[in-house]
């Protein structure tokens, strides 16, 4: 199935959904990639497009909190 996620986009797409719960907005790239044990925001980014490809969420360019989500992961 084209929109199956692996472990770490699932992993990603519920860091996103419990922080948008806590905080009632939603993380910047740095803080998802902290919440993940990131070393770098780009591995967060990687993870974050690919949820977008896959229709999970929606980005918005050059916006340091520019996540809409879309579909939940359960």
């Amino acid at each position: 199935m084209a929109n199956a996620l692996t472990p770490r986009q699932l992993q990603t797409l519920q860091e996103v959904e419990a922080f948008l719960s806590a905080h009632n907005y939603p993380p910047t790239r740095a803080e998802l990639a902290e919440l993940m044990g990131m070393a770098s925001p780009n591995g967060a980014q990687e993870h974050l497009e690919a949820l977008e490809e896959k229709g999970f969420l929606k980005l918005t360019p050059n916006t340091a909190r520019g996540i809409r989500l879309l579909r939940s992961s359960s």
